[in-house]
């Protein structure tokens, strides 16, 4: 199975998620919903170390981290149930 997307994609996706327009790190960090999506999809796509994803995002690693994982926390509490009953289902 493969996925492709393009970039008119992600828009859609952040829709689809119902990410908020802006995601506010602990340390007042701030990233606009395309930004923290791309970060994750980022490092969900390839295993890469967070410097990787420096002169992508223009960010210092510590930004990059909490924003990556700000957005992973968004996404999971707010469809948390979805992704766990698929633990629930018998394997096909």
């Amino acid at each position: 199975m493969s996925f492709e997307s393009k970039k008119t994609d992600i828009p859609r996706l952040a829709d689809a998620l119902g990410l908020p327009e802006s995601l506010c790190c602990h340390q007042r960090t701030r990233a606009d919903r395309i930004e923290g999506l791309c970060m994750v999809l980022k490092r969900l796509a390839y295993p890469c170390r967070l410097s990787d994803m420096i002169h992508r995002f223009g960010r210092a690693v510590p930004e990059i981290s909490m924003i990556t994982t700000r957005s992973e926390k968004w996404i999971y509490s707010h469809h948390h149930t979805k992704i766990t009953e698929w633990n629930d289902r018998p394997p096909q």
